[in-house]
């Protein structure tokens, strides 16, 4: 009990958390059907379809809760100075439940505290999912960015699976996605579509050579946000990344990188 007064359980739980946190976010700590594997279309429910809210308890405890009371109200009489009954009270304002405050009273104090906040481990990729459902309802269509391929399948079907699953966690559909053998048919593909925002997956042998010539034609043809798949080697020669905008990669902080490119898509509008 001593440790939960002191706040040490609290920091231990809030450190768990932020752990749990940055483990979710770098994808070490999947979520699955919101990290991994998300349906983008899901069906959502009717706005009269999400349930009736709770119907409130009666104001009278039911017997249980009557007994429990009963001995609170024992204990508290005995407390001559009343310094018990008022740490109860905040006790009970700051969220404790009435196990709790029996069970401290009983042993003579009361521990008050702001309540913990309650955090879903999907949490953060659900309100990335809900600012680009509200983008698609306002807008007919749900927001979408741009794979520019190049090389051969084999070379980039994997960054291309990993960018799909990795923006559909953010609601974001894709477009493209189909390798192009050169870096003019790459952009060639990508100047038929209307996104602002490409991810652009390149063949490992190919990035350091023509990774900095697609981002610049890209950029030429309308790009506005140009972000590189895969992981940018320590110690190796620039392989674009001066003039793209950032990396994605498995390990990346993923809700900063999806929020980045939606902020970007709402300022569209």
């Amino acid at each position: 009990w001593a440790r939960i007064a002191s706040g040490q359980v609290r920091r231990e739980i809030e450190n768990d958390a932020a752990e749990a946190a940055r483990l979710v976010a770098t994808g070490k700590m999947p979520v699955t059907g919101v990290s991994t594997y998300p349906l983008l279309d899901e069906p959502q429910p009717a706005p009269g379809d999400r349930g009736r809210p709770a119907e409130r308890r009666a104001a009278s405890p039911a017997r249980g809760g009557q007994e429990l009371l009963g001995r609170i109200a024992e204990q508290v009489r005995r407390d001559e100075n009343r310094e018990l009954f008022e740490q109860a009270i905040a006790a009970l304002e700051a969220g404790a439940g009435l196990r709790e405050l029996a069970r401290a009273l009983a042993a003579g104090s009361v521990a008050s505290g702001e309540p913990l906040e309650v955090v879903f481990e999907a949490g953060v990729f659900e309100a990335l999912r809900e600012r680009a459902d509200r983008l698609s309802r306002e807008r007919d269509e749900r927001p979408r960015v741009f794979l520019a391929a190049l090389g051969a399948l084999r070379e980039v079907f994997a960054q291309l699976g990993w960018a799909r699953n990795f923006l559909a966690a953010g609601g974001l559909e894709v477009s493209g996605g189909t390798p192009a053998p050169t870096v003019a048919a790459a952009v060639e593909a990508y100047a038929r579509s209307a996104e602002s925002v490409v991810v652009a997956c390149i063949a490992p042998s190919r990035r350091e050579a023509e990774g900095p010539e697609l981002v610049g034609s890209l950029r030429q043809a309308g790009a506005e946000h140009v972000l590189l798949a895969g992981r940018p080697e320590s110690g190796a020669a620039d392989p674009g990344g001066a003039t793209a905008d950032g990396w994605v990669f498995e390990g990346c902080d993923g809700p900063a990188v999806l929020a980045a490119i939606i902020d970007r898509l709402e300022g569209q509008r």
